[in-house]
């Protein structure tokens, strides 16, 4: 597992079971570079309105998730129009959360966000495991051929199925939520990973440094929560 300062936010952590090939080089790349931007955007909004945007629903995800992909690709378009294989010979059209350019390869992302409270006993829930699977499936289904025809000078086409999984702690005893240091949070991640089928063969997990890790309270002060990380949990395949 490798460990790095982001700087002001915290330490990404990065556990990676890819091929060592050079699409799959970019994708980690992509997805590294990403949460990194995305961790800065948070503290940022946080230092100023007190909360992180990571804590509330999938759809408001994108807000921080969209800038932070376009600080690192060349080129980002989110919902594409797309055709997705539901049988031999069926297609169901829907939209395609991210369609990215990175480094002269195309990714075909599909985003789903859980939360993960610490105190249970397994991160991944049975919902988690369900909101994951669609992710996959999803990824799973775009037509290939579709997308050649539309981007037909790229070589190489990657899907990514990325989950977003914040961990949090919560109570109604703000002085309970003590901060948690990266030795007691570390082990979430492999739960994690262990706890999804199909087993992500890319993770990263966001430190929030102990500063950082102060309750929100919600419910006009009757209830808190604090942040000790963030699981980024892909799987990234490949097809020619």
């Amino acid at each position: 597992m490798i460990g790095s300062n982001i700087r002001g936010c915290g330490i990404l952590f990065e556990e990676s079971g890819v091929a060592d090939s050079y699409g799959m080089r970019r994708a980690t790349d992509l997805l590294r570079r990403t949460v990194i931007a995305f961790a800065k955007r948070n503290v940022a909004f946080h230092d100023k309105l007190g909360w992180y945007p990571f804590a509330d629903r999938e759809r408001q995800l994108h807000s921080l998730l969209l800038p932070a992909f376009a600080d690192i690709a060349e080129i980002v378009y989110a919902e594409q129009s797309i055709n997705r294989r539901i049988g031999k010979r069926k297609q169901s059209f829907g939209f395609l959360d991210y369609w990215i350019v990175h480094r002269d390869v195309g990714f075909i992302v599909e985003v789903k966000k859980a939360s993960g409270a610490i105190r249970q006993e397994k991160i991944v829930k049975k919902s988690t495991q369900q909101i994951w699977g669609e992710a996959v499936d999803q990824a799973d289904a775009v037509n290939f051929e579709e997308i050649r025809n539309v981007h037909s000078s790229l070589g190489k086409i990657f899907r990514v199925s990325l989950l977003v999984l914040p961990l949090y702690k919560g109570s109604s005893n703000k002085e309970s939520l003590t901060p948690m240091d990266t030795t007691t949070i570390l082990p979430s991640l492999d739960s994690a990973m262990n706890g999804l089928d199909p087993t992500p063969n890319w993770a990263a997990l966001w430190w929030l440094s102990l500063s950082s890790q102060e309750p929100v309270y919600y419910n006009d002060g009757k209830w808190f929560e604090s942040y000790p990380a963030v699981l980024f949990l892909a799987r990234i395949s490949s097809r020619r």
